[in-house]
């Protein structure tokens, strides 16, 4: 048996060990703001943590870290189970893109902060998903200690609950208000962007996010997520978006992706909207391998910066259930597959029993 198949079954039985094991939620304690209090302090000893505020959406970034400690230590809040999931897959990504090896040693000798700190800082600010904090804390100050990253092996949706113009609780007042309304107290801006309001106060509600001064309509809207779902290896689904200009003067724009080569603008890139008129173009996603991708459909009007969130991933129920090394090449079910197939469903069939005995 050779190690590609050895690997797989380990992967397997973990995942199925998972199932039977799994409690009802889970909590995680990254002290993503004690970190970066850390490391604001190592790199710039004259600024102020408390103001840091380098993607400028109005809420500090202190108080952006400490919103994600709260969200994933405490199950009670909204989008729980979902955020944890997403800052677990970054945090794994980011300790394979870890190659620092001994140079950690001679990192915390010199600036006191852990290679384990800034891996759980690194999946803590992508998971809050804001682009140009992730370009200026991620793929820029740490980038420099030597962590080079790919953003499109990363979750990236993290930002449609957490960003500063997303909407965590679900009442419809954006998280940057939700600060606004707590006059720069950190711990009641937490408190209300996870207490949902049961009645807005008339002008609280910012969604959806574009700018009043840009009669640009965008679909699916921005800060929304267009998910192409799981794709067969070697071929291409395409979505398509538009932009409706309802204004009474041409707009023009610019796009680009953040999340190359699997995600691609097919076409023009920069348009020229007349009044009352409506442009369309697509974005391709073709699938490299069988792991999850995210990026960022990124629009540019008046020097202003919008997003739609990207995903997709590689077909891999074949893949997973095959031992050859190229599994897409072949077809069927190779000998010896049947055993693994039989004592998943046995395994998965004796969790669901188990379930109900206990919900009983």
């Amino acid at each position: 048996m050779n190690i590609f198949c050895i690997r797989k079954i380990i992967i397997l039985f973990c995942c199925v060990f998972f199932l039977l094991i799994a409690p009802s939620a889970y909590v995680l304690d990254i002290d993503a703001e004690t970190i970066f209090v850390k490391i604001t302090k190592a790199f710039d000893p004259e600024t102020d943590p408390d103001l840091i505020d380098v993607d400028s959406n109005t809420i500090p970034d202190r108080a952006h870290t400490r919103l994600l400690d709260r969200v994933l230590r405490d199950e009670s809040v909204p989008n729980h189970n979902l955020i944890v999931a997403i800052y677990y897959y970054n945090w794994v990504q980011i300790k394979k893109d870890n190659t620092l090896g001994t140079r950690c040693i001679a990192l915390q000798q010199l600036y006191g902060i852990t290679c384990d700190e800034i891996e759980r800082f690194c999946a803590g600010i992508i998971t809050l998903g804001e682009p140009v904090a992730i370009r200026y804390f991620v793929q820029g100050a740490i980038s420099q200690v030597g962590i080079s990253i790919d953003l499109k092996n990363y979750n990236l949706s993290g930002g449609l609950y957490l960003r500063g113009t997303a909407d965590l609780d679900g009442d419809k007042i954006s998280n940057r208000k939700e600060f606004q309304l707590a006059e720069g107290d950190f711990d009641l801006f937490v408190e209300k962007a996870i207490t949902p309001e049961e009645i807005p106060v008339e002008g609280e509600i910012e969604i959806p996010p574009i700018d009043k001064d840009v009669p640009l309509i965008i679909t699916p809207a921005v800060n929304s997520l267009m998910n192409y779902g799981s794709v067969s290896l070697k071929t291409s689904v395409v979505g398509e978006f538009t932009a409706q200009n309802i204004g009474t003067e041409p707009i023009p724009f610019l796009i680009w992706i953040i999340g190359e080569p699997e995600f691609q603008i097919v076409g023009e890139r920069s348009f020229f909207v007349e009044p009352q008129q409506t442009v369309k173009f697509q974005v391709k996603f073709t699938p490299k391998n069988f792991n999850k991708v995210s990026g960022l459909l990124v629009f540019e009007v008046y020097g202003r910066k919008y997003y739609i969130y990207l995903g997709g991933q590689g077909s891999w129920v074949r893949n997973l259930i095959s031992c050859n090394a190229s599994p897409v090449a072949q077809g069927g079910i190779k000998k010896g597959d049947g055993i693994f197939v039989l004592i998943t469903l046995l395994l998965i069939g004796f969790s669901y029993k188990r379930q109900r005995k206990t919900m009983n």
